[in-house]
């Protein structure tokens, strides 16, 4: 299962300071604090089932303990570098999502020169994206080619 999709408690949700235990879903979870290098501390839950300290807890138990991944975990490469594509054009202020629709203008509080970088790095990913899928479609006329001849 994959952990984007489950309900989960952090322990950024709870109140600052709390210590002990608290309940969660009806089971009780202890909380452990650690030192940080540079002062102060933070908090963790221990996962009542292994006993490692996690910042996240679902349905009362660790994403190991639950055998739960993440979505880009089962993503290929092309899956991947579209990813990046339609992050770096949303962040630079594409408003829809995908990169079927021409690269947006430079944005008002955008120098020239970074922008011209960003442009030429978005270009580079998107014809790698292009490349990617021609590559993936010859592979796969010369599999059913073969397929045929057989």
């Amino acid at each position: 299962m994959i952990c984007e999709t489950q309900r989960q408690m952090h322990i950024r949700s709870l109140p600052k300071g709390v210590e002990g235990f608290v309940l969660v879903d009806g089971a009780q979870v202890a909380i452990e604090r650690r030192a940080c290098h540079l002062g102060g501390s933070r908090a963790w839950f221990l996962c009542p089932a292994c006993n490692r300290r996690c910042a996240i807890l679902y349905p009362v138990r660790c994403r190991l303990c639950l055998r739960l991944h993440y979505a880009s975990e089962h993503e290929g490469e092309l899956d991947r570098l579209l990813r990046k594509a339609v992050n770096h054009r949303y962040k630079h202020g594409q408003q829809q999502r995908g990169i079927g629709v021409p690269l947006p203008s430079k944005p008002k509080w955008m120098r020239w020169h970074t922008y011209i970088k960003a442009r030429k790095k978005a270009e580079v990913i998107e014809m790698q994206i292009i490349e990617g899928f021609r590559s993936k479609l010859a592979r796969r006329a010369r599999e059913s080619t073969r397929a045929l001849t057989v």
